[in-house]
């Protein structure tokens, strides 16, 4: 009886559990380029969106990853942002967990301040989602 018992605790779990995985997802952005014209001046990415916002609705987001790439040499003060929520994103690399429960479709942004004459490139989100 003792086997019997773990053996259906063991089922029970096992497909409790599976379905919470089926339904986990992710979809990536990008955008080739942003050119800092002005000094202190507050520029945003374009919006970073699904290609497939169906798949993520009803989703919530779980982690969002980021990256952009400047020049040698280069700095500038840098944000990712979804509704109206900003964290730090000075790493031209990263990613945060601050995103966690917002619907998995909402567009995302990066936003820059530096000096004048600066171009970020390559800049790419991938928000994973439950």
């Amino acid at each position: 009886m003792t086997r019997l018992h773990c053996l259906a605790l063991y089922c029970a779990a096992l497909f409790t559990v599976a379905p919470a995985t089926a339904t986990t997802g992710s979809w990536s952005a990008g955008a080739t380029r942003l050119h800092i014209a002005v000094a202190d001046k507050l520029y945003h990415s374009p919006p970073f969106v699904s290609s497939n916002p169906a798949a993520s609705s009803g989703r919530v987001m779980t982690q969002v990853s980021w990256r952009y790439r400047l020049a040698p040499g280069t700095s500038v003060r840098a944000w990712l942002c979804a509704a109206q929520r900003c964290v730090d994103a000075a790493s031209q690399r990263g990613h945060t967990a601050a995103f966690t429960g917002i619907a998995a479709e909402t567009p995302l942004e990066l936003r820059f301040r530096g000096r004048g004459g600066v171009t970020v490139e390559d800049m790419r989100v991938i928000v994973h989602f439950r």
